[in-house]
């Protein structure tokens, strides 16, 4: 079964790749990802299932195999269970269990845009919508544990692709990024002047929550809140595979959460903060 299917999709990146032929070398190199990751079964879900989400939601399906082939390069991993976490890496002591999300411009948060025009970086939205991502994942986990499907001393880590998200690796550069302020408790840049010496320092504000239109908060700071303590990690990515297709992972940041109540205790990827 190829992954590129005929019939009516929702979503467009899917349907160029298949049909636009400026895209052929794309196509080709998510058909050979593909075929390896089933003929080895690492694939929780069953194909057609995948394929049929894969046409909603394009970025998250490709993020789920690009991911799993890259770290089955680096680990050994075990065949996932059916309706369960994406990603098994075998270790010597407890597994580690990687669950796998596409953050995008819609949902809840939606990211509003005028036709015609760009969108304008809203950095609190953009926030929203991974938070939101993450706030689903935290859902699963705790069904996955009251069905067995994963151990509760065993290390959870999210795989989370923003690549979807407008400019979402330029937010509070060079010193930050998005990931960065959803994870730490870091705000919007602030300048303070010393008016005796008239030098200029650069900081970052404090921020732990967002105020939402409606008043409601949402807290941010994750890996500074023991409620999110059973991330033992966020691997992050956000370059989309119809620009960089090589799959070798060089661009995928591993953050550790320092209070993880199961810490990874093996190196997951290169990078790593």
């Amino acid at each position: 079964m190829k992954f590129f299917q005929d019939g009516d999709v929702k979503d467009l990146i899917y349907s160029n790749c298949r049909d636009n032929g400026y895209l052929t070398e794309t196509k080709v190199v998510i058909e050979e990802l593909w075929s390896r990751i089933c003929s080895l079964n690492l694939l929780g879900d069953n194909k057609i299932k995948f394929i049929n989400d894969a046409k909603d939601n394009f970025t998250g399906a490709v993020w789920q195999l690009q991911l799993t082939d890259v770290l089955n390069k680096r680990h050994k991993l075990k065949e996932p269970k059916e309706f369960g976490p994406d990603i098994i890496i075998q270790t010597g002591s407890k597994d580690i269990t990687i669950e796998c999300v596409a953050s995008n411009k819609s949902g809840k948060n939606k990211i509003e845009g005028i036709s015609g025009q760009p969108i304008i970086l809203d950095e609190e939205k953009l926030m929203l919508r991974i938070l939101e991502s993450i706030s689903q994942k935290k859902v699963k986990y705790t069904a996955w544990l009251e069905n067995g499907k994963i151990d509760q001393d065993s290390p959870f880590i999210i795989g989370i692709d923003t690549s979807a998200i407008p400019d979402g690796d330029v937010i509070g550069l060079p010193e930050t990024n998005l990931i960065e302020k959803v994870l730490f408790s870091i705000g919007k840049h602030v300048f303070k002047v010393n008016l005796q010496s008239g030098e200029i320092a650069k900081e970052f504000e404090e921020r732990r929550e967002i105020i939402k239109n409606s008043g409601n908060s949402v807290e941010t700071a994750l890996f500074e809140n023991d409620e999110y303590s059973f991330i033992s990690g966020i691997i992050w990515n956000n370059t989309n595979i119809i620009t960089d297709y090589s799959l070798t992972g060089s661009r995928f940041i591993f953050y550790r959460n320092p209070k993880a109540r199961n810490p990874v205790q093996i190196k997951i990827l290169d990078k790593e903060k």
